[in-house]
């Protein structure tokens, strides 16, 4: 099973899949996790004396020590004419459904009260569920990574492809990104990028790399350009000494009488 990731309540967004202990207060009944993908995170409800609450409300996808979800084909299918699944932390492996902003009073209150005779029907409305809020808060919430609630693999299918190869890599791999940084997952499934291949090596190995184990690669030396061979110096004309420059000149001088 992979790590949950622990959050705040007030982090709770529509469309979140989280997991808390909840106890009803029925008597022998002691707390179970539940896993819910959130609808209404804090919806303002009246009990019958006319006390003013809040309830949590949301999918019922697991319960008990095993919180794997029966999040099926169909009712992703069903779920998605609220909105699109994607990926909202790809190193803690967390996926939400983002629902259309048309369907939403605001981030607290949640979904609107029109979209469930319209979508929550068939399967959804068979795992339909309220929560006290209050009696909920006092528990911690974590939000589920998709390999724990059985995501199937036709959600990812208009993911970008890094998104895909990401999602399917098992733990001691290590890759190149397209943005150049280099990936690695651990044994416990979580991926951190790096700028450098060992630091990835390093995460992939279960090991946190520190700044004295990184280590930019060597740069290929350069090989050297051959030098060309020195061009032979032409001897230097030596001058001739005035007198003989003189008697040079009488002989052509001469030359030219004849």
């Amino acid at each position: 099973m992979a790590k949950r990731k622990l959050s705040r309540w007030s982090d709770v967004k529509p469309g979140d899949i989280i997991s808390f202990k909840y106890n009803p207060k029925r008597k022998g009944e002691l707390s179970k996790p539940h896993t819910i993908l959130v609808l209404n995170p804090r919806f303002p409800a009246k009990l019958k004396d006319n006390t003013k609450t809040f309830h949590l409300i949301g999918i019922k996808l697991g319960e008990g020590k095993d919180i794997r979800a029966p999040l099926t084909s169909g009712l992703v299918s069903q779920l998605e004419r609220m909105g699109n699944f994607e990926i909202t932390n790809l190193i803690d492996g967390l996926v939400k459904l983002q629902i259309n902003k048309s369907f939403v009073v605001n981030e607290h209150v949640g979904v609107k009260q029109n979209v469930y005779n319209a979508i929550i029907t068939g399967l959804i409305r068979k795992q339909y569920r309220t929560y006290d809020y209050k009696l909920a808060k006092t528990a911690a919430v974590y939000f589920e990574p998709f390999k724990n609630i059985g995501m199937p693999k036709s959600v990812f299918e208009d993911f970008p492809i890094q998104l895909k190869n990401e999602i399917y890599t098992t733990s001691g791999d290590v890759w190149r990104r397209t943005d150049g940084k280099w990936a690695g997952k651990n044994g416990k499934g979580s991926i951190q990028a790096y700028e450098f291949k060992n630091q990835a090596e390093l995460w992939a190995n279960d090991i946190v790399p520190k700044s004295s184990q990184v280590k930019e690669p060597k740069q290929a030396k350069k090989p050297k350009q051959p030098t060309k061979p020195k061009q032979p110096t032409k001897p230097k004309q030596t001058e001739k000494p005035s007198s003989l420059r003189f008697f040079d000149k009488l002989i052509e001088k001469n030359k030219g009488d004849k």
